[in-house]
C-alpha cells in the first residue's frame, strides 16, 4: 500500500482514552490561546473539541442544578400539600366537606406547582 500525499484522511482520530484519560489540568494545551492561522489542523481540532467538552459539561451542571431545585421545589409542595390534610383531618371537617376541601388543597397546589415551574422555565429561557 503507498501513501499518495494527495489523500485526505479527514478530522485526526481521537479514540475515547485520550478523551476519557486526558486531564487539562496536568496538560494545559498550548494552543488555546493562538490564532487559527497559526494551528494545524490536528491543533484545530483538539482546540474546537475542548471547547466543545467544556460547553457540555457547564450545561449538564445547569441541567443538574435545575433538575435539583424542581425536585426540592415539588419536595417543599408536598410537604405543605400533606400539613394540609393533616390540618384538615385534625379539625375534624365532616365527609363531602373533607373531600371537597381536600380537593381545593390539591388544585392550589397543582396551580402554584404550574406557577413555579412555569416561572423557572420563562427565567431559564430568558436568559
Amino acid at each position: 500500500m503507498e501513501s499518495s500525499p494527495n489523500y485526505d484522511s479527514g478530522p485526526p482520530m481521537v479514540d475515547n482514552f485520550c478523551l476519557l484519560y486526558y486531564d487539562l489540568k496536568d496538560f494545559p494545551p498550548n494552543y488555546q490561546g493562538k490564532g487559527p492561522s497559526v494551528l494545524s489542523q490536528e491543533e484545530l481540532y483538539r482546540k474546537d473539541l475542548y471547547n466543545t467538552l467544556t460547553k457540555i459539561s457547564k450545561l449538564r451542571d445547569e441541567i443538574v442544578n435545575k433538575n435539583q431545585a424542581r425536585y426540592l421545589t415539588e419536595e417543599k409542595l408536598k410537604i405543605q400539600l400533606n400539613d394540609s390534610r393533616n390540618q384538615t383531618k385534625h379539625f375534624g371537617v365532616i365527609g363531602s366537606n373533607q373531600s371537597a376541601l381536600l380537593q381545593a388543597i390539591d388544585s392550589n397546589y397543582k396551580r402554584r406547582f404550574t406557577f413555579l415551574y412555569a416561572r423557572s422555565w420563562n427565567a431559564v429561557h430568558t436568559t
